[in-house]
């Protein structure tokens, strides 16, 4: 995972969200997000930027840790340095303690636009086709998928087979609309360089694109929460 641009309607970070993405070298963080947890960036060694939101109300321990291998980490906080000291900083590592803070700025804009979501019209909401009960499986175009409680939509549970570099995930599988990519759903698939992941997906479980160092994720603006790692 080189970079990943987070959608402003996410709302929580999990624990170890980003731990040991080695080539991760910036991100901005959205603005609802008023914490960052334990171990969130630990031995994400390229880090070498991050935009910070004002209302940041804590940065928990090892944050941080083992985050900048050759250079400074750059802090573009969007509040004042008034605001930064109003902060719970309960990080000690050095990566943070000898950080370069820049107030009121955001972070220069100097990488290319990410991969956009495809399909910018509007499409007609899928209807399942009831062939599938919750809690029960299905298989189709590489992926495995469960249905939900709701009997309505779905979670993507495996990618099992794929070719080639990039994949799209699908909207829906035969009317079942994907809201959630399951815990370690694309882990280990190193051979990604793009993963594009669909609008209507809300949820991002732990572990889902675990190891996935080389690709490039493009998240939708419904996510509202991501798990951990």
């Amino acid at each position: 995972l080189e970079k990943i641009t987070l959608p402003a309607s996410a709302l929580e970070l999990g624990s170890y969200a980003f731990m040991g993405c080695s080539k991760l070298s910036e991100l901005k963080i959205p603005e609802n997000i008023s914490t960052i947890n334990e171990e969130t960036f630990e031995f994400c060694w390229a880090l070498k930027r991050i935009e910070l939101p004002k209302n940041l109300k804590k940065i928990d321990q090892l944050a941080f840790y083992s985050s900048t291998e050759d250079a400074k980490l750059q802090i573009y906080y969007l509040g004042t340095e008034e605001d930064k000291n109003n902060i719970e900083i309960l990080d000690t590592s050095n990566e943070l303690q000898n950080a370069i803070w820049y107030y009121n700025q955001s972070m220069p804009v100097e990488t290319p636009d990410p991969i956009q979501p495809v399909d910018p019209i509007e499409p007609i909401e899928p209807e399942p086709d009831g062939t599938l009960q919750p809690g029960e499986t299905g298989y189709e175009d590489g992926f495995s998928y469960q249905i939900n409680d709701d009997g309505k939509t779905c979670k993507i549970i495996k990618l099992n087979s794929y070719s080639g570099s990039e994949i799209v995930i699908p909207r829906d599988f035969h009317g079942y609309k994907v809201v959630c990519i399951g815990n370690g759903a694309f882990s280990r698939c190193q051979d990604l360089f793009n993963i594009v992941v669909p609008d209507g997906v809300t949820t991002i479980e732990d572990e889902a694109f675990e190891y996935c160092t080389n690709a490039q994720i493009s998240l939708p603006d419904s996510i509202r929460t991501i798990g951990k790692y």
